[in-house]
């Protein structure tokens, strides 16, 4: 009876089985450290977690580029009505100046 050893509790993974919270706050996706579990469920789950972790990160990536494209739509857009306000301007512009020249030469050439 004395050389019995007491049993240890499995319902919890020790700290060393768990993932490393490096890996999950870095946003690394190459998490080398899941898979030493010393349980084979606990390793399927290591496995699981860490392909959740790569498909967040592959949305939150997704989300950004697309928040990207579409802040670059609205870029353009703009860039288009500046476009055509200055062109708008130039035609107006080269109109009163034709105008005002022709007028002038008719007043003062009359003199």
């Amino acid at each position: 009876m004395g050389d019995r050893q007491p049993q240890q509790d499995t319902s919890t993974p020790a700290a060393s089985d768990r993932i490393p919270l490096k890996h999950v706050a870095s946003g690394a996706t190459d998490c080398k450290d899941v898979g030493n579990f010393k349980h084979d469920g606990q390793q399927k789950e290591g496995k699981t977690v860490e392909k959740l972790l790569v498909e967040l990160i592959d949305l939150q990536r997704s989300q950004i580029q697309s928040k990207a494209g579409k802040d670059e739509k609205i870029k353009n857009d703009w860039k288009l009505a500046a476009a055509v306000f200055d062109r708008m301007l130039l035609i107006f512009l080269g109109i009163v100046l034709v105008g005002g020249t022709f007028i002038f030469v008719l007043i003062f050439a009359s003199v």
